[in-house]
């Protein structure tokens, strides 16, 4: 699959898949995500999850919490570290009125997490907060900070562009998948559900989805980034 199979492109901008399914008489709908994006974006999406709720829909959300478990006391300044430089670029991506999901979607209460816990993912991919790993994502995230437009440019935008081939990974992609499949189907047994999670998983969890009986009910998009900022 590639990655302008994901994140469409249509009309001058990057666009992000929106799924109504439907079984008997409950409906689900399955928003697509960025880590990060324009600020419009995401309180469009934040608009759409409360107008949901007041509608009498569960909300869902995809997000891995509580912080890992890490060990040693090396990791944990390393993940400290990281958790800074990743505050840091936020920061700076806000002069571009751009934001990222954990920031700007406004997680309630009445929201149930349909992810995986941070822990079971430490245990299944180990290598994700390797000293060594984060290392290399902090570097990552200094240039980024450095060059925060070239940056969004190079990891965001031309990668969709170009259409470069994406591999889910079996764990952080799949597994995950598949935890938030079961419980939205869960969940659509008594409710009417309304989720959100990022682009790479919109494929996966809507096939098993469909794999569960629903069918589907009507397609939109949501834009993203406008490419002309970016030529």
């Amino acid at each position: 699959m590639k990655l302008n199979e994901i994140i469409h492109i249509v009309d001058g901008h990057l666009q992000l898949p929106v799924i109504t399914l439907a079984k008997k008489k409950r409906r689900v709908v399955l928003i697509g995500m960025m880590h990060i994006a324009p600020l419009v974006f995401f309180a469009e999406v934040s608009r759409r999850l409360f107008e949901y709720e007041r509608a009498g829909y569960q909300v869902l959300r995809e997000a891995i919490d509580p912080e890992p478990n890490l060990g040693s006391s090396d990791a944990r300044r390393m993940h400290k570290r990281l958790m800074f430089k990743m505050a840091k670029l936020v920061r700076r991506l806000r002069d571009l009125k751009i934001g990222s999901q954990t920031d700007r979607i406004p997680i309630q209460a009445t929201w149930v997490s349909s992810d995986m816990a941070t822990d079971q993912i430490c245990r299944e991919v180990p290598s994700l907060y390797n000293i060594d790993e984060m290392i290399r994502r902090i570097a990552r995230f200094d240039y980024a900070i450095e060059n925060p437009k070239r940056w969004v440019k190079q990891a965001v935008i031309e990668p969709i562009l170009r259409g470069v081939e994406y591999e889910p990974h079996p764990v952080i992609v799949n597994r995950r998948d598949e935890i938030a499949a079961t419980s939205i189907i869960r969940h659509a047994e008594h409710d009417n559900v309304a989720t959100y999670w990022g682009a790479a998983h919109i494929p996966g969890i809507s096939q098993r989805l469909l794999d569960a009986g629903f069918t589907v009910e009507s397609t939109d998009l949501l834009p993203t980034f406008a490419l002309s900022d970016y030529e």
